[in-house]
């Protein structure tokens, strides 16, 4: 009890000040090569306050996408990583965080809260003024020990499970920059119930710029007159999992200039085990263009992929499909389909 009315009062909620532009807008999915400045904290007991124990200055990966389970367009997944885990990343200020769990599918060595999608964070979303803002729920953040950050670089000194705090972010015009802070909190990741092991705290700033961006489900102009690629059409053959195999899933995509594509057909985990794949891609495909235009490729199921489906259909399969335009910028979409047997 101690504790809860301890990180309740200390946490001081930082807030963007930061005008929202005139057309400012909010991206369906966005991945930014980010920078955070800021601080780490301890609790003095002795003392009453927080006295820092390192200043922070780290590149890391900020993203933000759909959540995958139950979507809501209002209730993105934002996450912000600097690189493993803090239980292995001794720098200070080291952090692993995601509004919900199915961020962590940007970390390897984390499988299961992917799968079980729990938001450890309210999310807010204003599209028309460009801003997120995150609040951590803490009931629900101690069921997700994977929200970590480091205040020491001692291993002795354990990462704190964050708990409470505030994540908030504005997004520019074109959403290609972003700029925000983050004052978040807790305990350490060891015996995370007892009072005697000291609050932690992380307030810090973070700007980024955008290395993948997504607007919208399709294509037409970005703001400033610039165009983005659109996913034309995706259509599944007649005959199942065979003709998959044989034809494809055609995919017809426009582009405003040259450009790349890669398209990767996947199964969830649990399926690939009913069918016994050892990996859950089963299909993939590239094409370019040097101009701008329409055009179609195919992506084939794998013969092995077609043969082993062929036990658990029908079988939902994901469409991932990343379009790097002349620009260098990727544009991701994605599509589900349903395969039958035949």
């Amino acid at each position: 009890m101690r504790r809860t009315v301890l990180l309740a009062v200390a946490i001081v909620v930082l807030t963007l000040v930061t005008a929202a532009p005139a057309s400012a807008v909010l991206p369906l999915a966005a991945s930014y090569n980010a920078t955070i400045t800021g601080a780490v904290y301890e609790w003095n007991g002795l003392a009453g306050q927080y006295q820092q124990t390192a200043p922070v200055n780290l590149p890391a990966l900020l993203f933000v996408e759909p959540r995958r389970v139950a979507p809501r367009p209002t209730s993105p997944v934002v996450g912000i990583f600097t690189g493993q885990t803090p239980a292995l990343d001794t720098r200070p200020g080291a952090i692993t965080f995601a509004t919900n769990s199915q961020g962590f599918h940007v970390d390897p060595n984390v499988v299961a809260p992917t799968l079980a999608a729990i938001d450890v964070a309210q999310v807010q979303a204003d599209p028309a003024a460009g801003t997120l803002q995150a609040t951590l729920d803490t009931p629900v953040a101690r069921t997700v020990q994977v929200d970590l950050f480091r205040t020491s670089a001692s291993f002795v000194s354990a990462p704190a499970q964050i708990l409470v705090g505030t994540l908030s972010l504005q997004f520019a015009a074109d959403g290609r920059t972003v700029m925000g802070s983050f004052d978040l909190a807790g305990n350490g990741l060891i015996e995370p119930g007892n009072t005697q092991l000291p609050v932690k705290r992380y307030v810090a700033n973070v700007t980024g710029t955008a290395t993948s961006i997504q607007l919208d489900g399709g294509g037409g102009p970005l703001p400033g007159g610039a165009l983005r690629p659109a996913l034309d059409r995706v259509r599944a053959p007649s005959g199942g999992l065979g003709a998959a195999a044989k034809r494809g899933i055609a995919v017809t995509l426009s582009c405003p200039s040259a450009c790349t594509v890669r398209a990767r057909l996947s199964v969830s985990k649990a399926a690939a085990r009913r069918a016994r794949l050892r990996r859950v891609t089963v299909g993939s495909a590239t094409a370019s263009r040097a101009s701008a235009g329409q055009f179609a490729l195919h992506v084939k199921l794998t013969k092995k992929a077609r043969a082993a489906l062929r036990r658990v259909a029908p079988v939902k399969v994901d469409l991932a499909v990343t379009v790097k335009t002349a620009d260098g910028v990727a544009h991701r979409f994605a599509k589900r389909l349903t395969l039958r047997a035949r």
